[in-house]
């Protein structure tokens, strides 16, 4: 199915490949090889035969017709060891695409979970809640959900999308979604002497604003602490803490974390212990390098985690370490189970016209103190909560009221869900 979609769904963005394009994607394919090669924390590669999946690669790579054709075929290559963090990140598309919508697995099912106001998702109907039956090629379901908003937006975005749904009321839909393309340049020069510079770095700053912590407080009773990446620094978590060291309990929200830094897990851990803990182990080639939790700031109060099927490697961690450590509550959906340590190796090819890619690989796998293998699995709460279709239309959002409902606070779903003005 995976083969299908990165394949035959390009062809929708069809163009003639010029030869030096395809010689620049045989170099990026066996560039991925050697990165596996020196770096992969299995020697075995899981019992991939990589000559002859790379050799299937470059036939397929030499009859390409589109650079989308070949993104999609260096994707497929190290998709085929089956690991969350080895991947292929290829260079920068010219124009960037915004869809207006997105998608997310609640218990088994793919529902739509957020639609742009003024998109044209909103104008053809596309709802919060509507459950997704098929978009493009693809039949979301929980194994490899992942790889769908990977293929929208690093391989092959696409200017128009085709979606079947389900309504809240139970009707099924066939909707064709049209794309903002924000239409790019093919050359950008970042030497100063124009603006592409200052784009870049306001698109940066941009997206670095979707990231910032969010921390709500109700009364003095506790604090919700809505924390979307681990990709932070010492300063922003400690002043997160500070903050929640002024309330007897934390509400820690997790979902749609997708991890981050090994380091300020760990550093976030210490807050939540008063003894030094291991609390798993990374396993390289050669090493075993033990995950230590040094205490730090201890907070003492009651604390509750909220996650999804969005939350991810770092947040899955911090989750199951909370649980096995019984600290705290974990409340919400089965996590992602997208647990390795992935080391990202960035590349160019040309000389006065660069082009930038990269291949994350997984150095490590971790096995946690328990001996549980969170890759493949995920963690599960100690209280399932599940929003429902209609949870989803009307933004109310029960695993928040049951984490509040356990720290002693009365919320209907409904009130929670307008606790903060970004919603899932």
């Amino acid at each position: 199915m995976i083969l299908f979609g990165l394949l035959s769904f390009a062809v929708f963005s069809a163009q003639n490949l010029s030869s030096l394009d395809r010689e620049r994607g045989l170099t990026m394919l066996r560039t991925a090889r050697k990165d596996l090669e020196q770096h992969y924390y299995d020697t075995t590669f899981h019992g991939v035969d990589l000559a002859t999946r790379w050799d299937s690669a470059e036939a397929l790579i030499r009859a390409a017709q589109s650079n989308s054709q070949v993104f999609g075929i260096i994707a497929w290559t190290l998709l085929g060891l089956d690991d969350s963090h080895t991947l292929f990140v290829p260079p920068e598309h010219v124009d960037r695409v915004e869809y207006g919508w997105e998608l997310g697995i609640v218990g088994d099912s793919c529902f739509v979970t957020d639609v742009k106001a003024g998109s044209d998702a909103a104008r053809q109907g596309l709802a919060r809640g509507d459950r997704v039956l098929r978009v493009g090629p693809f039949e979301p379901a929980r194994p490899g959900f992942w790889q769908i908003p990977y293929w929208f937006h690093l391989i092959n975005p696409q200017g128009t999308v085709p979606f079947v749904v389900r309504s809240v009321d139970g009707a099924e839909r066939h909707i064709t979604v049209a794309s903002k393309v924000i239409r790019g340049r093919p050359l950008l020069d970042i030497t100063g002497q124009n603006d592409d510079i200052w784009d870049l770095i306001r698109r940066a700053e941009n997206e670095e604003r979707e990231l910032d912590f969010e921390l709500v407080e109700i009364g003095r009773k506790a604090v919700i602490w809505r924390m979307p990446t681990f990709d932070a620094d010492d300063h922003t978590i400690d002043r997160a803490l500070g903050k929640a060291n002024d309330f007897p309990a934390l509400v820690l929200d997790l979902r749609g974390n997708g991890g981050g830094a090994e380091r300020e897990l760990l550093r976030l851990l210490g807050a939540f212990t008063d003894h030094s803990d291991t609390v798993g182990m990374l396993y390289r080639r050669k090493t075993h390098v033990p995950l230590i939790v040094t205490p730090h700031g201890n907070f003492s109060g009651k604390v509750v985690v909220l996650v999804d099927s969005r939350s991810a490697s770092a947040s899955e961690i911090f989750a199951h370490v909370i649980k096995m450590r019984h600290r705290g509550v974990v409340v919400g959906d089965r996590t992602w189970g997208g647990v390795m340590r992935g080391m990202a190796y960035s590349h160019q090819v040309g000389v006065d016209r660069v082009i930038f890619y990269t291949i994350e690989v997984s150095d490590a796998d971790i096995v946690m103190a328990d001996s549980t293998h969170l890759e493949g699995n995920g963690v599960i709460p100690d209280e399932l909560v599940l929003p429902t279709a209609e949870d989803l239309h009307e933004r109310r959002d029960p695993a928040l009221a049951r984490a509040l409902a356990i720290v002693g606070l009365d919320y209907s779903p409904q009130e929670a869900g307008r606790l903060f003005i970004k919603q899932h």
